[in-house]
This record gives structure tokens, C-alpha cells and sequence, in this order.
């Protein structure tokens, strides 16, 4: 899969995913890469531009066994966003469906 393509993708369902709930660094990205079989720098590097960006941010929690562990969650612009890019990932799906299925007799 086209490696652009598949960050878009990918930065979706990490909005997704903390629409829903916090998530520990190393939960988003073991999920993600099962999902995806992407490598965990890219899941970190898209982490660290959507913080920038404004759309998430991240703190550290420490969890029942004492371990500090470093989460993520969105912002209002992250849900803004999140809600923006679902509705053009529906529109776009919709639209190549419909290409496509004018070609396929």
C-alpha cells in the first residue's frame, strides 16, 4: 500500500481510537501495526505531528504495577478533525465505489 496513503489511514484511526478512550503509547501502536503491519516509527512519528498539529496530547500515568507509561488523548480540534476527515473518507469510499462499479459489467 502506497506509504502515503496508508499514514492518512492510519491517522484516522488514531483519532478514532482516543475519540473512544485515552490510549497508552504502546497500545496505539501495537494495535495499529497489527492492523496496518506498519513499522512502530511511523506510528510515532505521525503521534508526534498530530500533537504538534494540535489534535491529540499526551501525558504520563502511572499504571496498578507502578509503571510509568505514556498515553495519548484528543482534543476538541482532534474530535473537529476527526469528524472532518471521517465524513471525507466516507464521501471519497463512496465516490470510488461508484467509479468503479460503472466499470465492472
Amino acid at each position: 500500500m502506497d506509504i502515503h496513503l496508508k499514514k492518512g489511514i492510519i491517522e484516522i484511526c488514531i483519532l478514532a481510537i482516543l475519540f473512544s478512550k485515552d490510549a497508552y503509547e504502546c497500545e496505539l501502536s501495537m494495535t495499529l501495526q497489527d492492523a496496518f503491519e506498519t513499522s512502530e516509527i511511523i506510528i510515532y512519528s505521525l503521534l508526534k505531528k498530530m500533537q504538534k498539529e494540535g489534535f491529540i496530547k499526551s501525558g504520563i500515568k502511572e499504571t496498578s504495577n507502578k509503571t510509568m507509561l505514556k498515553f495519548y488523548g484528543i482534543t476538541s480540534e482532534g474530535k473537529d478533525q476527526f469528524e472532518n476527515l471521517k465524513y471525507e473518507w466516507y464521501e471519497l469510499n463512496q465516490a470510488a465505489k461508484q467509479f468503479i462499479d460503472r466499470f465492472i459489467v
